[in-house]
């Protein structure tokens, strides 16, 4: 008997042609029954979205986080013709898997936020999860790329997405 087609790895890499390129995907269960995250994570950003649902349905994720990345950019003001040229690009997403400390450590970062802000703020349930706070969260104020930081500055997701889509 075969079961529902989950991701092939926890540790995967959905790979788009377009500007922003690389993103690996990991599952995330949440403290409540049968319910998870699947995290996306880009590799040349930092951008974090955010498809929640049960794990081993998480293939069928796959549209929503094409949807989520529109609607995030769209947030954070990304004129509509570049945002219309990467959704046209991330319609081919292959999955493969990653052995990068780097990256799996910024993927874990995201799970420990998960954590504490689900144990900080007492939810007691996964629709009380606003998954565009939170993704703006990771954004605008954590996450940044250590290794992307000009010297005596710093830089957020947000500000690679401007620099990445020439908004600056």
């Amino acid at each position: 008997m075969k079961g529902p087609d989950p991701l092939p790895d926890p540790d995967s890499e959905p790979v788009s042609g377009g500007r922003l390129g690389e993103w690996y995907a990991n599952v995330k269960s949440l403290p409540f029954r049968g319910k998870s995250v699947v995290i996306f994570f880009n590799v040349n950003t930092y951008l974090t979205i955010l498809v929640p649902g049960q794990g081993s349905k998480s293939r069928k994720s796959l549209p929503e986080f094409v949807e989520r990345t529109g609607r995030l950019l769209e947030r954070l003001n990304v004129p509509q013709s570049l945002i219309d040229e990467e959704m046209a690009a991330m319609q081919e997403i292959r999955l493969l898997k990653t052995d990068s400390r780097s990256i799996l450590g910024s993927m874990n970062d995201v799970r420990h936020h998960l954590d504490a802000f689900i144990n900080h703020h007492r939810i007691s349930s996964a629709e009380e999860l606003d998954w565009d706070r939170q993704e703006m969260i990771m954004t605008e104020r954590i996450y940044g790329a250590i290794n992307k930081r000009p010297s005596g500055g710093a830089f957020y997701p947000k500000d690679l997405v401007e620099r990445l889509f020439e908004m600056e």
